[in-house]
């Protein structure tokens, strides 16, 4: 059985690339974005999408639990300059509360990524 991988963010500059090298390298991938970023993508049929906001803790607690992933590459965020002066309260809810989310998800659930999460945060406060 193949790992499984969550990629926030999915329809980006580096989770596309990185889907095609998970899926090269035999990952089982699954994507979460908004539906604007999904909407008129061409996205392989490998890939099981979920759409939601990331400032929504339970869509992400739900598409976490349901997935169930091994990893998960949290890249999703408002990445524009241009956007973050015009609205930074915005930029930073999305960007702080969207990962403040993903990672009470990760804590709250017993899921494999919670383990990978575990051993980052100790090996992060050992050194």
């Amino acid at each position: 059985m193949s790992e499984k991988v969550l990629i926030t963010g999915i329809n980006g500059f580096v989770g596309k690339h990185l889907t095609d090298y998970l899926l090269d390298n035999n990952y089982e991938v699954a994507g979460f974005d908004i539906k604007d970023n999904i909407e008129n993508k061409i996205i392989s049929e490998d890939i099981k999408i979920y759409t939601g906001d990331l400032r929504d803790e339970q869509e992400i607690t739900t598409v976490i639990k349901n997935f169930n992933p091994n990893l998960i590459f949290h890249l999703a965020a408002q990445s524009s300059v241009k956007l973050s002066f015009e609205n930074p309260a915005e930029t930073i809810s999305i960007n702080l509360i969207g990962s403040l989310n993903v990672l009470e998800a990760i804590s709250k659930l017993q899921t494999p990524a919670k383990n990978s999460f575990d051993n980052f945060i100790g090996d992060l406060w050992s050194t």
